[in-house]
C-alpha cells in the first residue's frame, strides 16, 4: 500500500511541474528580456560627422510608406518599423541612384509599466510618411538598410515624437503578451482544476490524493495568468 501511494503522489508531483513549466513558458519566457532591459538608457545622439563617419550609406529621400510590427507586452510596447523610402540624392552608397525604393529597418521601445526608470528607448527622431529626410544606415544588398544608432534618421524639419508612435504607418499587432491576453488561459486552467476535483471524489484513496495535487497545481497556475 505504502508503494501505491508512493507512486501516485510521485505522478502528482511529475504532473504539478510539467504545468508549472507551462506557466513558465507562457508567463516567465516573454517577460525575461524585458525585465532584463528596464536599464536601457536613451542613447545620447550622434553630430552629423558622426553619423558620417560611421555609415556606409548616406542618402537623402522622401519617405512613402511604413509598415510596423508591434509587440505588447506587460512593461514594453515594443515596435519594429520597416520604411520605404524613395532615394533623390546619393551622397555615400553603392548601387543606390537617385529614383531607387530602398527599405530601411528600425526600432523603438516605450515603457508600459510606470516602474521602469527608462520609458523609451530605440531610435529618435522617427521621420513620418511623406517626410523628407536625410538617412545615414548600414547594411543593404539583400537585407534591409538599417539606419546608425539612434538618430540616423535625420528629418529635415524637426517634429516632436508622434504620441501614436505610428508616424503615418500602418500598424499589425504581431503578439500581444499583456495580462488580459492570457485570461482564457487562466479561465479555462480554473474550470480543468475543478473538474479534476470532481473527478477525485469518485477516485479510490490512493488516486484522490494525486489528483487533488494535480488540480491544485492547475489552478494555482491560472491564478498566476490571471493575476500575473
Amino acid at each position: 500500500m505504502q508503494g501505491v501511494v508512493s507512486s501516485s503522489l510521485n505522478v502528482a508531483g511529475v504532473s504539478v511541474s510539467a504545468v508549472l513549466a507551462a506557466v513558465a513558458m507562457w508567463v516567465g519566457v516573454p517577460a525575461a528580456p524585458a525585465v532584463a532591459q528596464w536599464t536601457m538608457a536613451e542613447a545620447t545622439p550622434l553630430s552629423n560627422e558622426e553619423l558620417a563617419d560611421r555609415a556606409e550609406v548616406v542618402v537623402h529621400g522622401t519617405v512613402e510608406a511604413i509598415d510596423i510590427e508591434r509587440v505588447l507586452s506587460n512593461l514594453f510596447d515594443d515596435r519594429t518599423y520597416l520604411a520605404t523610402f524613395v532615394v533623390d540624392r546619393v551622397e555615400r552608397g553603392e548601387d543606390i541612384e537617385p529614383g531607387d525604393r530602398i527599405r530601411v529597418r528600425y526600432w523603438r521601445r516605450s515603457a508600459l509599466d510606470g516602474s521602469v526608470t527608462d520609458s523609451v528607448a530605440g531610435y529618435m527622431p522617427l521621420p513620418e510618411v511623406g517626410a523628407a529626410s536625410w538617412l545615414f544606415a548600414s547594411g543593404g544588398d539583400d537585407d534591409d538598410y538599417a539606419p546608425i544608432m539612434p538618430n540616423g534618421w535625420n528629418p529635415d524639419v524637426a517634429t516632436g515624437p508622434d504620441p501614436t508612435g505610428l508616424y503615418g504607418g500602418t500598424e499589425t499587432i504581431v503578439r500581444d503578451q499583456r495580462t488580459g491576453s492570457m485570461t482564457p488561459w487562466a479561465i479555462g486552467m480554473l474550470v480543468v482544476s475543478v473538474l479534476v476535483g470532481l473527478t477525485s471524489l469518485r477516485a479510490g484513496p490512493q488516486s484522490r490524493a494525486a489528483m487533488l495535487l494535480v488540480a491544485a497545481g492547475v489552478a494555482l497556475s491560472g491564478v498566476i495568468l490571471l493575476v500575473w
